[in-house]
């Protein structure tokens, strides 16, 4: 039956922490007078691990805000470009206007000639 249990253990952990405090305390632990084993490197290892995940929360804050300028950047590098090819396009039509309206004029003095 012990056997049984400690394999539905294995499989549940709900179960196994109920069966380690409550019915067989010989099992593991039980939850009167419990201390944890290396409480001191424990606390390292959970402190270390705080730190890793902290550091890694900046580095990756860090990249977000890269990110974000450089799509600013970006944005803004499009805009400035958009800007200039529609000031050539600009040009462009201003030039083809005045060389119409100098066709047109040619035009218009060879017909009322």
């Amino acid at each position: 039956m012990i056997f049984m249990l400690y394999n539905w253990c294995k499989r549940d952990e709900k179960v196994c922490l109920f069966l380690e405090a409550e019915i067989y305390p010989s099992f593991g632990r039980t939850t009167k007078n419990w201390k944890p084993k290396n409480s001191e490197n424990r606390r390292k290892t959970k402190v270390d691990n705080l730190n890793y995940l902290k550091s890694k929360n900046a580095f990756l804050q860090a990249e977000i805000i890269a990110m974000g300028n450089s799509t600013e950047e970006l944005y803004n590098l499009a805009e400035y470009y958009k800007n200039i090819s529609r000031s050539i396009k600009a040009n462009a039509l201003r030039k083809d206007i005045k060389e119409k309206a100098s066709e047109i004029k040619e035009l218009d003095s060879q017909i009322f000639e």
